[in-house]
């Protein structure tokens, strides 16, 4: 199984490290040459998450080797995993959020822009709903949140590079967080506002409205 996936990932790496060289627009190369890898891929295998994560991880690889703009290698990989996965019959916001952590990580591996990365998935995942007749917004969220969670994972630094790139309207789209880290922290905020407010009483027992100072 190991030396299976080590075969998907180097023939994946080798495909986009020739589409680089080649007179193509680099995201298209990438969408094909994901795309054509992971429907051979789901060929030998019955874990399609596993084949989406080998084929990303060796795009990727590809891409840090040549330096690759990594904003645009990330949307043509979301692009190109969409399009095998909807031949393979796999839910599409499944392939999202599986694609988009795998990219973010993998850029991280090899010290690329997470912020570029971030990006990029949510493009590609709003361009491949569109090909499929998708909710774009779905789409675009599932991909932030993906990538914002694991860039949390990754670190302090790394989250708050995927969040600032990923927050708001992308492409056109609004992006919705499910951050709870985020909600708790603004929760957190307005608290002692709160007990500020209702802590302090007149003389006859009555709050008086205004925050003790």
């Amino acid at each position: 199984m190991s030396q299976k996936s080590k075969s998907t990932s180097e023939s994946v790496k080798e495909a986009v490290v020739s589409a680089a060289n080649s007179e193509r627009d680099i995201t298209l190369a990438i969408v094909d040459a994901v795309s054509g890898s992971l429907a051979d891929a789901r060929k030998h295998s019955a874990d399609v998450g596993s084949a989406i994560s080998e084929v990303v991880r060796g795009a990727f690889q590809g891409i840090g080797e040549i330096g690759a703009d990594v904003r645009k290698g990330a949307k043509g990989t979301l692009i190109g995993v969409l399009r095998a996965s909807r031949e393979a019959g796999r839910g599409a916001l499944d392939a999202v959020t599986t694609t988009a952590g795998v990219v973010v990580k993998s850029t991280a591996q090899f010290g690329g822009d997470l912020k570029m990365a971030a990006e990029g998935v949510v493009e590609g995942a709003i361009a491949g709903a569109k090909d499929l007749r998708l909710d774009v917004g779905e789409a675009a969220s599932a991909a932030a949140n993906s990538a914002l969670k694991a860039a949390s994972e990754i670190g302090a630094t790394a989250r708050e590079q995927v969040h600032g790139a990923v927050e708001g309207t992308i492409a056109g789209v609004k992006v919705v967080l499910g951050d709870e880290e985020a909600r708790s922290r603004d929760a957190g905020k307005s608290k002692p506002a709160r007990s500020g407010r209702t802590g302090q009483k007149s003389g006859h027992g009555r709050s008086t409205g205004k925050a003790a100072s």
